[in-house]
């Protein structure tokens, strides 16, 4: 792992050097491009006669060619510019949505309020016993854990302001930008239903292990337990 974060450094160091040096070399060029402007453009003043025969001849056609060079160079800066304004105003955009997603989750989190710690005692004690009931090697302790875990989950919900005939109603209220472990919510959820409405459901114990981890990120997210 150590070698392979120093490669990366390594290679950036590198992609940074070349980047500096092609940066040099155009910056090179140009600095030749205007220190020549500026040599023919002195001696057009200082010698009389520099405009004709086979001298004016040259002269013209540097300095044709040194406006040209420089028509370019004002069309590649016009254009640069044009990019990073309309950058600018994309990254803008997208900073006030941030924003305003941010603001949204501040103000609906702040209505909800703190759940109360009375509240929260009383889910630790029952998810201690959730856990006693999976420390069993009876399947039927394991699926009484699923469904007291469930329990709780509706009264989380409920103290967070969702309000529905049934849990599932309130889980369908919820985006993922506003509750990170609404897809473990579902899938406990899912586990809970087909214990109770399908009858005798063999559940093994990773199957039931795993629905009440699921069930536990949900609480830690929102410090329930």
């Amino acid at each position: 792992m150590a070698e392979e974060k120093a490669k990366e450094k390594e290679k950036g160091v590198f992609s940074l050097k070349e980047k500096q040096s092609a940066g040099g070399a155009f910056g090179e060029i140009f600095g030749v491009i205007v220190f020549i402007f500026l040599i023919v453009t002195v001696l057009s003043a200082i010698i009389p006669d520099v405009g004709e025969g086979l001298w004016g001849e040259i002269w013209d056609r540097i300095l044709s060619f040194l406006s040209h060079i420089f028509s370019y160079i004002q069309i590649i800066s016009i254009i640069l510019s044009v990019i990073a304004i309309i950058l600018i105003i994309i990254l803008n955009k997208k900073n006030s949505k941030i924003y305003k997603l941010d603001s949204n989750l501040i103000e609906k989190y702040a209505k909800k309020g703190e759940i109360p710690s009375a509240i929260k005692e009383k889910q630790i004690k029952s998810w201690q016993s959730i856990q006693e009931y999976m420390s069993s090697s009876n399947p039927n302790d394991w699926r009484a854990a699923i469904l007291k875990a469930d329990i709780i989950l509706d009264d989380l919900l409920s103290n967070l302001g969702y309000s529905g005939e049934s849990l599932g109603d309130k889980l369908k209220q919820i985006s993922k930008s506003e509750f990170r472990t609404i897809e473990d919510a579902w899938e406990a959820h899912k586990v809970r239903n087909t214990i109770a409405h399908e009858g005798e459901v063999v559940l093994s114990k990773n199957e039931a292990q795993k629905a009440i981890n699921s069930y536990e990120r949900v609480f830690k997210e929102f410090d329930f337990i």
